[in-house]
């Protein structure tokens, strides 16, 4: 026997012959090519569900925080507004009332409680500073209930 190139022997096939995993490609069946093609095909739809997955994240976290989203930051500051006009009606001159160093906390779903100071005139004329703690309750329909208002001089 002669050494052609044409002549195979039985040793390992050469690189030519090797698929990507170093398995010889001559040597899969049929059945076996099927299923290493779906298998690729599992792993490129998985592939795609995560990356899909992370986009689907990235976009509602962005449209969350482009739409405002803090609904209780906005009630809360509804609530130092209405409890400051509480407050201003109990006053002798609601027109010279300096609202300052409002704080809000939520105390419920939808009940707020206020602290803060005001300076206005009192009954004499002076400038007065009145401390004042007002708890206020969203019934809905922009509708404002004060549950209470205290004025502390």
């Amino acid at each position: 026997m002669s050494d052609s190139p044409e002549d195979h022997s039985d040793g390992p096939p050469d690189d030519a012959e090797r698929d990507a995993s170093g398995e010889s490609a001559v040597e899969k069946t049929p059945e076996q090519l099927i299923a290493d093609a779906q298998a690729e095909k599992a792993k490129l739809v998985a592939m795609g569900i995560a990356v899909l997955s992370v986009v689907i994240i990235c976009v509602w976290c962005v449209v969350g925080s482009l739409s405002g989203g803090d609904e209780d930051s906005d009630s809360s500051a509804m609530a130092e507004i209405m409890c400051e006009e509480f407050v201003a009606d109990r006053l002798k001159a609601p027109s010279t009332a300096d609202f300052s160093g409002a704080s809000t906390v939520a105390v419920g779903a939808s009940t707020y409680k206020v602290t803060g100071a005001v300076d206005a005139e009192n009954g004499f004329g002076a400038m007065i500073r009145v401390q004042y703690v007002c708890q206020v309750r969203y019934d809905g329909d922009d509708l404002w209930t004060a549950e209470y208002v205290r004025l502390l001089e």
